[in-house]
């Protein structure tokens, strides 16, 4: 079984899921301050491990023709990081936004809309992907960098995993 765990690299927290591709059942996710990732991904046996993943597929920044400012920089310097303990592969935004809705103009909420619509509504409330603490649906707490992780979780494994398959 294949496990991956999506990261969404910020200036100072990053946000995280563990994926199975086959089920597309999301088996634990999180936001986590960046020095304490870190310090997680250098032990030799750390929580991440333990919980069994097989990839890691990290949230990669391209040149976008922009002037850049610190929390950019920011942000490339934890990838470093992150890279240097757990890397396996990079997937940019660009990707993401290709392969999750067929646009590289697509924003964080036509993503997290078409992410979505890939679950079934059996939670409760106005969005039931989502759910209510009573009645969860499968997406139920995956917000914000959670929901950007899972994004790259997605795109990496209907991308590149399924290239190693053929």
């Amino acid at each position: 079984m294949t496990i991956i765990l999506g990261l969404d690299p910020g200036t100072t927290e990053s946000g995280w899921v563990f994926y199975n591709p086959r089920t597309r059942a999301i088996e634990n996710k999180g936001h986590t301050d960046n020095e304490i990732l870190l310090s997680e991904f250098q032990k030799p046996q750390n929580r991440f491990m333990d919980e069994g993943y097989d990839v890691c597929a990290c949230e990669w920044m391209e040149y976008l023709g922009m002037p850049a400012g610190e929390s950019t920089f920011q942000t490339v310097f934890w990838i470093g990081r992150f890279f240097q303990c757990a890397y396996h592969y990079r997937v940019s935004r660009k990707d993401v936004k290709l392969h999750i809705c067929n646009t590289t103009r697509a924003k964080d909420k036509n993503i997290r809309q078409a992410i979505m619509d890939r679950y079934p509504s059996t939670g409760g409330g106005k969005q039931p992907q989502i759910g209510t603490k009573k009645q969860p649906g499968p997406l139920y707490g995956v917000t914000s960098h959670k929901m950007s992780a899972l994004a790259v979780a997605i795109t990496f494994s209907e991308t590149r995993l399924k290239l190693k398959k053929t």
